[in-house]
């Protein structure tokens, strides 16, 4: 299967959700205009994710295949199915183990994943992605970051 066309299937499915994720976003408080509430920065995302879907289907609709590419295999198939596969491990070890353990594995597993061989700079970099976006997150922008079951 061509990337072309690999796409013309993917896109519309992308919009099809990406149109429910805005309707379910819709729903969210709204808040004002100096204390937006918990709908704005989703719709956002959704219009955009929306965006680049049509943007996505109009390029790759109808005509010739623009480049003769193949769908990914081998490596590259292993790192396009490894990168959700991750998030997902990501999603559910977030609430039990914590914010800043699940981000350092879901670095470790990334850079690994897509090649970074030098152990020591991935747990180096792993780490300070962690601890980094936890500080900023939880300290500077105040907002509440899983901190795991296992702590008291």
């Amino acid at each position: 299967m061509s990337v072309s066309k690999a796409i013309r299937i993917f896109a519309p499915v992308s919009a099809a959700i990406a149109l429910g994720y805005m309707v379910a976003a819709w729903r969210l408080p709204w808040g004002h205009l100096d204390s937006p509430g918990a709908a704005v920065f989703p719709l956002l995302v959704g219009t955009l994710w929306l965006g680049v879907s049509l943007a996505l289907l109009v390029e790759h609709w109808g005509g010739k295949d623009s480049s003769p590419s193949e769908f990914p295999r081998g490596r590259d198939l292993a790192r396009m199915l490894g990168v959700p596969l991750i998030t997902a491990v990501y999603i559910v070890l977030l609430e039990p183990v914590g914010y800043v353990v699940s981000t350092l594995l879901l670095m470790l597993a990334c850079l690994r994943l897509f090649g970074l061989a030098d152990w020591r700079l991935v747990v180096l970099f792993s780490v300070l992605v962690a601890v980094v976006t936890y500080v900023a997150f939880s300290q500077l922008l105040l907002v509440p970051l899983p901190r795991g079951d296992w702590l008291p």
